[in-house]
């Protein structure tokens, strides 16, 4: 999905691989916002769906749900692209760490809401790793690395 992300970046010139600099702030606001615009549309939908499913009905929006997820995850990869965030490396190093929230019998702790908890060899995900590489990548000074 980034690559068709990176395609549409190229088609509309919009700059890829920023640094998370001063320089680069108008970028990372405008980011921001697209990024709570999507989400604010998804989540309206799914609100809808809930309060349909509540009353016992199947959501007739459906086809709005798939959209704004699909827009969403598009502005999504649009920052990690714009901002040269290896998000497949990200994303299977957070994968790593969520199998580690199994306890000790290999099953999952839940809380009484049905989330997933932490257990007892729970590792959290290491992304000092990958802002590292990026400044490297980036061959940024030291003083805007810290």
């Amino acid at each position: 999905m980034d690559k068709m992300v990176s395609d549409f970046q190229r088609a509309m010139g919009i700059k890829t691989g920023m640094a998370f600099t001063p320089d680069n702030v108008n970028e990372l606001a405008l980011n921001m916002k697209l990024i709570r615009e999507e989400a604010y549309e998804l989540d309206d939908e799914l609100a809808y769906a809930f309060m349909q499913m509540a009353d016992g009905k199947r959501p007739d929006n459906l086809d709005k749900i798939y959209k704004e997820t699909a827009d969403l995850l598009y502005v999504v990869f649009h920052f990690t692209n714009a901002f040269g965030i290896p998000i497949q490396k990200v994303f299977a190093e957070v994968h790593r760490s969520n199998l580690s929230k199994l306890g000790p019998d290999g099953k999952p702790i839940r809380n009484n809401d049905g989330k997933v908890m932490k257990g007892p060899n729970y590792r959290p995900p290491n992304m000092q790793k990958f802002v590292e590489q990026h400044d490297r990548q980036l061959e940024l000074p030291l003083e805007e690395q810290a």
